[in-house]
């Protein structure tokens, strides 16, 4: 059951909902989440109890948007995409931030060996386990902290010394919500790669459904025709054979290829329980 209170939403069980409107009882049970345009954020510790007590298909529905206040980037904008018993997966229905995939990369290292990805060194790595995107949406460090070279010829990112990584600014009730989740992305190379990361970019099969040359990258979101139109923003799939393409969805929601050197919007995506 749902019922509006006051430029708030509660959820629960009829019995829970009624008590906390007459004023007896307790909120234990009932998830508490004010409206965005009110001004109030997301009681994120509610919904933290009720992933862990197994309500969110009762509490909450595919399409709400919850909201947090980050420090460096204002409010931002969680819709919910799917849902289990005990999880959420979120993502922000418009870009964070504009940067780099990657950088363009060196052409030899110190000993003068060759950059083994073809055109690196020109439009950047197409790798999502090893990308810039990745490093900062993953790290609380500050900014000109949070990246660190992942191979011999890799190079920071133009954003580096400019912003903090992502985590930095998110607020404590919120980020105590967030689990780190097992995601797949198909291997340029061939095959597919597992990370385990906190913050994601969305893949070409949630958003589009479709599989990356044979790969499934997770499963399909459910987002909406008009989720994120307007925008340009990365997807974290690889052009598979290349060493430097890397999808994007353009503004009129079509995915499309692009340099990963190019700076393009992050919508980031996550699972909360």
């Amino acid at each position: 059951m749902k019922a509006k209170i006051k430029g708030a939403i509660l959820w629960g069980k009829p019995g829970e909902i009624m008590e906390v409107l007459t004023g007896g009882g307790s909120q234990r049970g009932v998830v508490l989440t004010r409206k965005a345009e009110k001004g109030i954020t997301t009681d994120w510790q509610a919904v933290r109890q009720a992933c862990r007590a197994g309500k969110v298909l009762e509490c909450f529905h595919v399409g709400e948007v919850l909201t947090c206040d980050h420090a460096v980037f204002g409010r931002l904008f969680w819709q919910v995409c799917w849902m289990s018993k005990h999880h959420l997966g979120l993502v922000t229905n418009r870009p964070v931030y504009a940067m780099e995939f990657d950088a363009p990369e060196r052409a030899e290292n110190d000993e003068g060996r060759k950059n083994p990805g073809k055109y690196c060194s020109e439009y950047g790595c197409n790798r999502w386990d090893r990308s810039a995107i990745r490093r900062w949406a993953n790290s609380s460090g500050r900014a000109g902290e949070w990246w660190e070279p992942a191979s011999d010829w890799d190079l920071a990112p133009s954003c580096h010394g400019k912003v903090a990584g992502f985590m930095y600014g998110l607020p404590e009730d919120f980020l105590e919500c967030v689990r780190e989740k097992e995601v797949v992305t198909a291997d340029p190379d061939g095959g597919k790669m597992v990370t385990r990361d906190c913050f994601y970019l969305p893949s070409l099969t949630e958003v589009f459904g479709e599989e990356n040359c044979g790969i499934a990258e997770g499963e399909k979101m459910i987002l909406g025709d008009d989720f994120c139109r307007g925008y340009v923003w990365w997807l974290r799939s690889p052009g598979v054979g290349t060493s430097y393409i890397v999808p994007y969805v353009s503004t009129s929601g079509a995915a499309a290829h692009y340099g990963a050197f190019g700076a393009f919007g992050v919508s980031l995506a996550c699972m909360v329980g």
